[in-house]
């Protein structure tokens, strides 16, 4: 006979692997957003917002600068859709600009993270093991860290 362990009221057997993935990935939603602001400036970033301006201005005015820019084989989308949130906003400030990019890659990849989850969990036909795919791309340091500011 296996014994349920409990403290109060919650019990250890009330653990679902979805409530276990979900209280995770509100846990890791809410520690990167409260270190979002620790992350500077990467160094290519100061490439990737005049190209995502050049993609704006190619799409909305027709302006044929994007055709000889030098991140122009990139992926475009991304990067017209930060700068046009960043323009329907009305985000002017330098610092508020890239804490508001920052803000939407890492949304992106806590995206990215939720499709992992789900497509390990269809492979592996395990929720628990399934929960190693995200947990593995988040401890690596690197992946982490461009979590926040590679748009590519």
């Amino acid at each position: 006979m296996v014994k349920k362990f409990s403290v109060g009221s919650w019990k250890l057997s009330s653990l679902t692997p979805k409530k276990v993935s979900l209280s995770l990935f509100i846990l890791f939603v809410v520690f990167g957003l409260l270190i979002l602001p620790s992350f500077g400036l990467h160094w290519d970033e100061i490439y990737q917002r005049p190209y995502g301006e050049a993609v704006y201005n190619y799409v909305l005015k027709g302006d044929t600068g994007l055709l000889t820019h030098g991140e122009r084989y990139h992926g475009p989308l991304f990067e017209f859709l930060l700068v046009t949130g960043e323009r329907m906003l009305k985000l002017e400030d330098f610092r508020t600009i890239h804490l508001f990019r920052h803000l939407c890659t890492f949304l992106l990849f806590c995206g990215g993270l939720a499709a992992l989850y789900q497509l390990a969990k269809r492979m592996l036909k395990s929720p628990w093991m399934a929960l190693l795919a995200p947990a593995f791309l988040i401890l690596q340091p690197r992946i982490f860290a461009e979590a926040f500011y590679n748009t590519k």
